[in-house]
Order: C-alpha cells, then structure tokens, then sequence
C-alpha cells in the first residue's frame, strides 16, 4: 500500500492483507472518484471470486485470518449457503430484477444496449451456483444483491469506470453499499476504504456516508446514462 498520509506504525498494526492492499495508479479517475484512500484487497480465484469479494466485504475479522485455506473456506461455505437457501420462488423474484434492470438500462442507454441477459432455468442456475468452479454472472450475482439486499457497484480497472450490473440504488438509504472491482475483465476482488488511524471500511451506509455514497453514485449514473 502506498498511503503517505497513513502513519508507518499504524500501517505496521494492520494485517498484511491491508498493508499489501493496491491502489490503482493504472485508473487515476478511480483515486479522485472514491478517493486517496481506497484500495483493492487481493481475492481467491477458481470461479468463485465474486463470492470470496463479498465474504471479504461483510466477515468481521475477515483479513485478521491468517491460514489461507482457512480464509478460503469462508467464500466457499458462502456459496454453498446460498445454494441451500435459493428456492425457485426467489429465483424467479431475482429474474424479474434483472429483467427491470436490464430494461431501464436500454431505455437510458439506448446507443450501446448490451444484449439481453441470458436467463437460465432454476435447475441450471442451481447446478451452477453448487458448482464452485463456475463464475458468477449477472443473474447470480443479482440473485445475492436482491435476495440478501446489499448494493453492489462493481467498478471496472479495463474501462476505469463504473459498469452496469445490479445495483440497487432505487433502495439505498436501506441497504449496506459494497464496492468490487472487475479485475481485467476475469476477476472480481473487494474495493475498501483505509484510514488514516488504520479503520478499515468494507460497507458504506445512508447517511453517514453520503459525502462519498452521493459522488459515487453520480459517477455511476453518468456512466451509465450516457
């Protein structure tokens, strides 16, 4: 990490998962959007990063785990939680969200609309979350953002900016915001916030954080309205 406003014996307090979180020099816009103090926190691979992303995001203690495999474990049994837990009642409620997300984003974006997302049969989408080996899409990850309520904005170091995806700003002054960035276009890992006295914040919330919550947002929109 390269923070010079971070005081070297409080840097020296904090795990090595924080001391060793990047900032990415490769975007400037990211800096002046989130601000000097954010930082990209390193993330399991094998098809599960999304998962390993968000475990990093709401596990308390999460970077204070020293045996790797042990930290791994935790976006594993993530998953297979909600595995266990998708019926095909809130599969169906979790279509319907992407279906009114990705409409809104056509109209507002009219001059380069994605193509529409691929809806899988509740029996492949099950099989495919089981599976720890596949990567999460769309319709997964909108399944956790809508089914657990978190806004997730997932932000891209290819194109240095925000990409469309499933956020739930319509609802945000009740849901936790989590930031992930898409990594190379392969990869997902956890975007948090270092203090100056060493606080690490992974989930931003209304109104305490609406300085930053009301920037982002903008930059989100603009990026996505265009």
């Amino acid at each position: 990490m390269t923070s010079t406003s971070m005081n070297p014996e409080v840097k020296a307090t904090l795990p090595s998962s924080i001391r060793n979180a990047r900032a990415l020099p490769e975007c400037p816009k990211f800096a002046s959007i989130f601000g000097p103090d954010f930082r990209v926190l390193d993330t399991f691979g094998k098809g599960s990063c999304f998962f390993h992303a968000w475990a990093a995001a709401i596990t308390e203690g999460y970077d204070w785990i020293k045996d790797k495999k042990v930290k791994e474990a935790i976006g594993i049994e993530l998953r297979q939680s909600v595995y266990k837990y998708a019926n095909e009642q809130l599969y169906n409620d979790a279509v319907q969200f992407v279906k009114h997300k990705y409409e809104q984003y056509a109209k507002d974006c009219a001059h380069h609309t994605p193509p529409s997302p691929t809806i899988p049969s509740f029996h492949t989408f099950r099989r495919n979350l089981k599976n720890t080996t596949v990567w999460a899409d769309l319709v997964m990850i909108s399944f956790v953002a809508y089914t657990f309520n978190f806004n997730l904005l997932f932000w891209s170091d290819d194109d240095c900016a925000f990409y469309y995806g499933c956020d739930r700003l319509d609802v945000k002054n009740d849901l936790p915001t989590i930031i992930i960035l898409w990594h190379n276009h392969v990869h997902f890992e956890t975007v948090v916030q270092v203090k100056k006295d060493g606080t690490v914040k992974r989930q931003f919330h209304w109104p305490q954080d609406s300085a930053f919550l009301s920037r982002i947002q903008k930059e989100y929109n603009s990026t996505n309205t265009v």
